[in-house]
């Protein structure tokens, strides 16, 4: 009888197929059933979005819980009266801390904000009423006749057509009713399960840290376990010490703006100030996006001050990329001038605004890969890998 000796080869050859396998048949059905495919991926993206945005937001609170553990509450025991007592009282003052903060700048932003609003309509109200009667005397001056807008007929007409809208738009008051309804409670349901994911997370990174080191050590030789250690290390400290970084540095810019186009008279500077701050997240452009629209606001309020709001924005810019920045940052980015450019160009075509912000840390791992595979390649055919030694020297072989 036929019999096969089982080794370690068969066994990475059974996987290897199974895994492909099991790649290939969602595959094949996303290729003959698009439809039905893509909504089902859509319906459990949407259903798995409270996860991810809890631990998207769990990840941005981890430099804040960390510090309240070890600095704050590092005098409570780990011992008595209860282990985990210096980690909850971490999450709960975390959570605190950040709610307070919220609602401080709610509670100071948005009154000022609406005020601003309101004058910015009135004036621009303004400009268009003396637009309008600027129009009406040239019209007059040209000697044209003024012709009735409407006859009696017509205006009886537009009156019933009207009412006829109205009932209509009554009718459908219910059913629209009910649908902001639904969209209401599977919103405000999203926000608490986000929440509870964001407070278990916290609570219990080490434990899913743990588990899923556990999980790879079982699947990966330790060799592959060491690399994928490195790399998670890595991309961790390009997005968590970016995001929070540039998180820092877009609050401080924008108490700094507050501050100076405050005193500097600058018209609704509240509202001018959280635009620049909020674009300020994005690098390199992010002040021009911002500066244009906060530009064509104060100029209709006070054209004048548009030319003080150039300078003062010019100075602040210069103050955060050679001072503030470099503080906060330091080399966390680790690309260079252009290439951070390229990564905001291509990530912000592909998905927007969000894409210029994460465009630059996810740049940077992918800038690191390839730089270590092409040393990795260099190394293997015995070449240095410093770059300056393959710089043209045409002018040295030529003397």
């Amino acid at each position: 009888m036929f019999k096969i000796e089982w080794t370690k080869k068969h066994t990475t050859v059974l996987v290897y197929t199974c895994v492909t396998i099991l790649l290939a048949i969602p595959l094949l059905l996303a290729i003959v059933f698009p439809g039905p495919v893509l909504g089902f991926l859509g319906g459990l993206l949407d259903a798995l979005s409270p996860i991810f945005i809890g631990f998207a937001v769990a990840y941005l609170l981890f430099p804040i819980c960390d510090f309240f553990e070890k600095k704050v509450f590092r005098f409570i025991s780990k011992k008595k009266p209860h282990p985990r007592l210096q980690r909850i009282a971490a999450v709960a003052v975390t959570l605190l801390v950040v709610s307070a903060f919220i609602v401080f700048f709610v509670w100071m932003l948005v009154p000022q904000i609406q005020a601003s609003y309101h004058n910015l309509e009135a004036t621009f109200d303004t400009y268009l009423s003396k637009a309008t009667d600027y129009l009406e005397s040239l019209r007059a001056s040209l000697g044209e006749e003024e012709k009735p807008l409407f006859d009696s007929a017509a205006l009886l007409d537009y009156i019933g057509e009207l009412i006829d809208r109205l009932f209509e738009q009554i009718g459908n008051f219910a059913a629209r009713a009910v649908e902001y309804s639904s969209k209401f409670v599977n919103t405000l349901s999203k926000i608490v399960v986000s929440l509870i994911f964001t407070v278990y997370i916290l609570l219990e990174k080490d434990a899913l840290a743990a588990h899923i080191g556990s999980i790879a050590t079982m699947l990966l030789p330790k060799r592959k376990k060491a690399f994928l250690d490195k790399w998670v290390a890595f991309t961790d400290k390009s997005f968590g010490g970016f995001i929070s970084g540039k998180l820092l540095d877009a609050i401080i810019i924008t108490l700094l703006n507050f501050i100076v186009f405050g005193l500097a008279g600058i018209p609704y500077y509240p509202l001018v100030s959280l635009i620049c701050g909020i674009t300020d997240l994005i690098p390199y452009f992010g002040p021009f996006i911002g500066a244009v629209p906060c530009a064509f606001i104060i100029l209709i309020a006070d054209p004048i001050k548009v030319l003080w709001f150039a300078v003062l924005t010019l100075v602040i810019q210069q103050i955060d990329g050679n001072l503030i920045g470099p503080k906060i940052l330091g080399e966390k980015v680790g690309v260079d001038s252009l290439l951070i450019v390229i990564a905001i160009t291509v990530s912000g075509g592909l998905w927007g605004l969000l894409g210029m912000f994460i465009g630059v840390p996810l740049f940077a791992v992918i800038y690191q890969a390839v730089k270590e595979f092409v040393e990795y390649r260099l190394r293997k055919k015995n070449l240095t890998v410093e770059t300056a030694a393959y710089y043209d020297r045409k002018e040295e072989t030529a003397e």
